[in-house]
């Protein structure tokens, strides 16, 4: 029968359709996946990027500004400049920080969560199926046996009834 769990887990969804939602829901479940790992691998090269940025600013600027503008009329608007360079550096930093820990790290997680959910959902799936073979079987065994010995005493009654019809038969003649 079409729909019987006990049937091989190999066959293809064509002649077997028990489970085929679960496998259809793990195989997105398993794109989706990559997609979060990926994702979150991105975040964290954005962070990475954002924190690259801020070492590279923290080191340039302030010498960099200080120098060029020392005893001249610019000293008073490059130190403005560079304080707002040093806010945007810091503004910068907790932006891969909170790229990371709040946007990433849940991305990376929640991937790790949902393979291990997966996986665990299909074994117990598995399982579940095997237990039902190997229990369809042993019915199937157990209903030969019953067949078996129901016709061993249909033909045990049989060769009573024709025993009986054949000694009355005797005592007749």
């Amino acid at each position: 029968s079409v729909y019987t769990p006990s049937s091989e887990i190999s066959t293809s969804p064509q002649k077997n359709f028990h489970g085929l939602g679960l496998k259809y829901s793990i195989e997105r479940a398993t794109i989706l996946l990559r997609t979060g790992k990926n994702c979150s691998l991105l975040l964290y090269e954005i962070a990475s990027l954002h924190d690259d940025l801020v070492r590279e600013l923290h080191k340039l600027c302030p010498a960099l500004l200080e120098n060029a503008t020392a005893n001249t009329p610019m000293e008073g608007f490059a130190k403005d400049v560079n304080s707002c360079v040093l806010s945007y550096a810091s503004q910068t930093s907790l932006l891969g920080n909170c790229i990371r820990n709040h946007v990433a790290k849940p991305y990376k997680d929640n991937a790790k969560q949902m393979a291990e959910g997966v996986t665990k959902h299909y074994d117990e799936y598995t399982a579940a199926r095997g237990k039902c073979a190997t229990a369809r079987k042993e019915a199937l065994k157990c209903r030969r046996r019953y067949v078996d010995g129901v016709r061993e005493v249909e033909g045990a009654l049989a060769n009573l009834r024709k025993g009986r019809r054949n000694r009355s038969k005797r005592r007749n003649k």
